[in-house]
């Protein structure tokens, strides 16, 4: 059986400090919106991935026709969506939409 994952993608344009916030935000923002998907995850593992704002627009659309997506908009930054997260089972078609160049 595969190891439940939590899949979190931050904005590539966004600091460091501040690229780690954005992750944990949007994080939390999936453990409280999907509680009962989040022990699933508990005890597998997180991985965190970045791309262009662009693209996390149109992952979180996509994401979201295949499973429970979770944004986090910055309230700092006018309110900017800067990560997303959700179960990582949805990645393996994510990346077949979205070329492997534009996550890291």
């Amino acid at each position: 059986m595969a190891v439940p994952t939590l899949c979190v993608v931050v904005r590539r344009d966004i600091s460091g400090g501040l690229a780690t916030a954005q992750a944990i935000h949007a994080a939390t923002s999936y453990a409280k919106d999907n509680p009962t998907k989040t022990t699933l995850w508990a005890d597998g593992r997180v991985i965190v991935l970045t791309c262009s704002s662009e693209i996390l627009w149109e992952l979180m659309g996509f994401v979201d026709y295949t499973a429970p997506v979770s944004g986090f908009y910055e309230p700092d930054m006018a309110g900017a969506l800067t990560a997303i997260a959700f179960d990582g089972a949805s990645l393996a078609q994510a990346r077949k939409m979205f070329s492997l160049a534009l996550m890291e």
